[in-house]
């Protein structure tokens, strides 16, 4: 907020007050692409969001007549980057499998291959988030502190569990 409430006072530091950014609201646009020309356009998004939360608050203490952002569209966000999850083929999880010592390292390869869980879900997996009656995984500890439920869909999971289980 510093950064950006700075170089914006500095950027207008002839306007009296906002009433220019009412009628002009693009005013602010020119002074983010002119003040970050080759930022990351999730990084001109952020200082976007600051902007909208200083008119949000000027408007709403009544220093404005109305938000000037409203009128703006928002810069589009990158697609995020989806991590790639590798595929192995039925034959190499098989190998993988055959050389296990344990039914445990068995059923650890299975979850990691068919059900592509990541490291941390399996190290943090307890057997009381295996529910064979109704074929689903708790995840208690996704990714993004998030609980996820998987269905387990594959017979050749759901009969090693079992086994590892009894």
């Amino acid at each position: 907020y510093e950064t950006v409430g700075d170089k914006f006072s500095r950027y207008f530091a002839d306007f009296a007050d906002f009433a220019e950014f009412e009628t002009h609201p693009e005013l602010i646009l020119d002074f983010l692409e002119a003040t970050w020309p080759d930022v990351d356009p999730d990084t001109l998004q952020q200082r976007f969001a600051v902007m909208g939360s200083f008119f949000e608050w000027a408007y709403r203490t009544d220093r404005i007549g109305r938000d000037p952002m409203r009128k703006l569209e928002r810069p589009k966000r990158k697609q995020a980057k989806t991590a790639r999850r590798a595929r192995i083929s039925q034959e190499l999880l098989e190998i993988l499998i055959a050389k296990q010592p344990t039914l445990r390292d068995q059923c650890a390869v299975l979850l990691l291959g068919r059900l592509a869980l990541r490291r941390e879900d399996l190290r943090l997996l307890q057997i009381k988030d295996i529910d064979l009656a109704t074929d689903q995984l708790q995840l208690r500890h996704a990714k993004g502190g998030k609980e996820h439920v998987l269905p387990i869909a594959f017979k050749d999971v759901r009969d090693t569990l079992y086994l590892h289980l009894q």
